[in-house]
């Protein structure tokens, strides 16, 4: 009968609006769950990188504690016996100068006396800067200055184990220089230059006398915390 086909045709179209209806809702709710699934992604991202950065800072804030530990255990050691341990205090008197909280990008002891060379030791041409030439004058390194600069260039690297273990026979205090080769003058200018900048001597480590070691191990020169140099023999001081 007609009536039965017409029932038929208009079940079947209920049935076709009910599964398209079905599967725009599954469309929908699949689209929902994609985004929430791209939410909860993304929050999870933030949150491991600010887990990474806690992470980074406490080292940075246990490193700094251990330098600080370091370089006071230094600073009394000094008060009562010889301190000649220039790579030590070149890496100590770097963290002061770029500490890890605020130059993050400089992971090594290399990378931050590389900074403070090409800042503070050469100037724009690349040559020496007038005040590591007067250091160098005022402690008699007759050396052509591209040999210093050079040898100040990769000094940190460069540093025998000759300089650390030999046990100078002079007064109690910090030492530099010292070494028969030019790195005896390049470590000396360098930690003269470093005793001299202002972010160093906020921090304390080098507001000493440093005693500076000709080649034969000899305390020939005292660097001022003031920024001049005395040489002993004539108590000549030169202001830098």
């Amino acid at each position: 009968p007609k009536e039965k086909v017409i029932g038929l045709l208009e079940e079947m179209r209920a049935n076709a609006e009910e599964v398209r209806a079905n599967a725009a809702q599954e469309k929908k709710d699949a689209r929902a769950n994609t985004e929430e699934i791209r939410a909860n992604a993304a929050k999870a991202e933030a949150n491991a990188a600010k887990l990474a950065a806690k992470a980074e800072e406490n080292a940075h804030l246990k490193e700094a504690a251990l330098e600080s530990e370091l370089a006071a255990s230094l600073i009394k050691l000094a008060n009562f016996e010889v301190v000649y341990k220039t790579r030590l205090l070149l890496e100590l008197a770097l963290a002061i100068k770029y500490p890890p909280s605020k130059s993050p990008d400089l992971k090594s002891v290399t990378a931050r006396w590389e900074k403070f060379f090409k800042e503070h030791v050469v100037d724009a041409k690349d040559d020496l800067c007038p005040r590591a030439k007067m250091i160098m004058e005022a402690i008699g390194c007759d050396e052509r200055g591209t040999v210093t600069k050079d040898n100040m260039r990769t000094i940190y690297n460069r540093l025998s184990i000759k300089v650390h273990t030999k046990q100078p026979d002079v007064a109690a205090g910090f030492c530099c220089g010292g070494d028969v080769s030019m790195s005896g003058f390049a470590n000396a200018i360098a930690l003269k230059m470093l005793q001299d900048d202002a972010d160093v001597i906020e921090g304390s480590l080098l507001n000493r006398d440093l005693h500076y070691l000709n080649t034969e191990f000899k305390h020939t020169h005292t660097f001022m915390p003031d920024g001049s140099i005395t040489r002993l023999s004539d108590k000549l001081v030169t202001q830098l």
